[in-house]
């Protein structure tokens, strides 16, 4: 694995916000960061979340969130 690349969200009506993940050889995986009612909020935190994590390992990035 490498470094993360770029980390992009999606919002999928009615409810669901999915994360998608992906490092410098553009392997990726995808994740869900539903909050019900709530995902402008949820966005914003993944807004400054994504500024922070990218370039971290992404094999290390579980241990970042610690």
């Amino acid at each position: 694995m490498g470094k993360i690349k770029t980390i992009e969200y999606f919002r999928v009506l009615p409810r669901w916000l999915f994360v998608k993940i992906t490092d410098e050889h553009d392997n990726y995986g995808w994740g869900e960061a539903t909050l019900e009612g709530h995902s402008q909020a949820v966005e914003g935190c993944l807004d400054a979340m994504i500024q922070r994590f990218v370039g971290y390992e992404a094999e290390d990035f579980v241990g970042a969130l610690e």
